[in-house]
């Protein structure tokens, strides 16, 4: 019963550290999904909630005055508690995955078109300024990596392996490591940065200001900011951007490659994703 799994489901997200308006929200569409469930008298066994319910339930929402992008919040979260379920080994499979992928890419209205991207390239690609390097390197990892900025932020130089070819991303909410491979265009970038940058050691920030100071978020978004300003791109666009038109264009051209696996030499619960980059460098 869904019910059963409220209580250890609720320390779950405590043990995580996520703050308690999270855990509240997290637990509270639950809750609100027990009750459409109640109502529609479907009985609330976890085995008995399939893609048909979801989207069902997800249409109730809607006809009830529920936006796209408050449909797609509350997807998520649901989401994430049949993850919990499904590795507690109470279900077999998470019915929301695939409802979730298409809802949330269906209400990202704020992303680049190909124009939009070729114009911001060659806005990083005409500056020559001190921080030309970090700032090409740091366009690079947001929009082809697809990472948040706050990730980018927190990387250091031990994320980079120049003898394997990879960038490392730990996820530290989720535990996980994503492995991107450097391309030769990408590689070049890279070490040109770092001769440039000279860091003392590998627990040095990545990308820092001309003081040698790690860049914070608010950094990281005016830089992005300031460059589609360049480009000619007159609405606001920041890191979430970037973020964005990576999800939309790898979902559209079918151009992202995912291989979960077990890290060598890490915990069985830290897995590793894949993704070559050596393609969308090119145009760099």
């Amino acid at each position: 019963m869904i019910e059963d799994m409220l209580s250890p489901y609720f320390l779950h997200l405590e043990e995580k550290c996520i703050n308690k308006a999270t855990v509240n929200d997290y637990i509270s569409e639950v809750s609100n999904f027990l009750c459409y469930l109640g109502k529609k008298k479907i009985d609330p066994k976890l085995d008995n909630i399939s893609e048909d319910v979801l989207d069902a339930y997800f249409a109730w929402l809607s006809d009830n005055g529920y936006s796209e992008t408050s449909i797609a919040e509350r997807a998520r979260r649901l989401r994430h508690f049949f993850d919990y379920c499904e590795d507690k080994g109470k279900i077999s499979s998470n019915p929301v995955k695939k409802q979730i992928v298409q809802k949330t890419i269906s209400v990202m209205h704020d992303y680049l078109t190909n124009d939009e991207i070729k114009t911001l390239v060659a806005a990083v690609n005409n500056e020559t300024g001190i921080n030309y390097l970090r700032d090409k390197l740091l366009i690079v990892f947001l929009l082809y990596m697809g990472i948040r900025h706050s990730e980018v932020a927190r990387l250091n130089w031990s994320a980079i392996d120049f003898e394997e070819s990879m960038i490392l991303n730990k996820k530290w909410k989720k535990g996980t490591v994503q492995i991107f491979g450097m391309g030769e265009e990408l590689k070049e970038i890279v070490s040109a940065y770092y001769e440039a940058s000279a860091p003392k050691n590998q627990d040095d920030a990545l990308f820092t200001d001309v003081f040698g100071r790690r860049l914070n978020t608010r950094s990281i978004h005016r830089i992005v900011r300031d460059y589609a300003k360049k480009a000619g791109i007159r609405r606001r666009i920041s890191p979430l951007t970037l973020k964005h038109t990576h999800a939309l264009h790898t979902k559209q051209d079918n151009a992202r490659s995912q291989d979960m696996q077990i890290m060598p030499g890490h915990d069985s619960n830290v897995q590793s994703e894949r993704m070559d980059m050596s393609d969308n460098t090119s145009r760099l």
